[in-house]
């Protein structure tokens, strides 16, 4: 098995090309997508630019790829630790699953959303996010540019707002 490491300096040593085929190829279809609030904040990513990341330079909540014979609440325990470094048992899960749109160029998925409480805002960010900001619940819904990931902002604006009366 192979590494390959790819980071935005290096991406000058990819012809276009190839990178447009491999991306092309490259697709989430089966996720979660998972917010994390914390006394009156959201917590976003700011997805790093870099080849194989979906939806790259956008700010976006954790997301990612369910394994085989994963349940998908398992999933959300993963991707969030492994993006975050938030362990299981920091986290109180608040609301139901349910499904969202997510789309990157002309595709689009559903992913499982989950809405957690987070009981810490230490976070330390793996390869596929270049930054983090807790963001004030009223921006989030003022300022859609942190929802940009998802087909339809307004029903995320509704799932959060019932799970965290904002």
């Amino acid at each position: 098995m192979y590494l390959l490491a790819i980071t935005e300096q290096s991406l000058s040593m990819y012809p276009q090309e190839f990178i447009a085929i491999v991306m092309d190829k490259y697709e989430k279809m089966d996720g979660i997508c998972a917010s994390i609030f914390n006394d009156g904040y959201f917590l976003v990513l700011k997805r790093r630019k870099i080849p194989f990341i979906t939806n790259p330079g956008k700010w976006a909540f954790v997301t990612g790829k369910r394994k085989a014979g994963e349940r998908y609440l398992d999933t959300a325990y993963r991707e969030i630790e492994e993006e975050t470094s938030l362990k299981k048992k920091e986290l109180l899960l608040i609301s139901e699953p349910c499904k969202v749109t997510l789309c990157y160029k002309n595709k689009k998925w559903d992913n499982e959303f989950f809405v957690f409480v987070s009981k810490s805002r230490k976070i330390k960010l793996n390869i596929e996010n270049a930054s983090y900001l807790w963001i004030k619940a009223d921006d989030i819904i003022k300022n859609k540019s942190y929802l940009e990931i998802f087909l339809d902002k307004e029903a995320i604006i509704s799932i959060l707002r019932k799970n965290i009366k904002i």
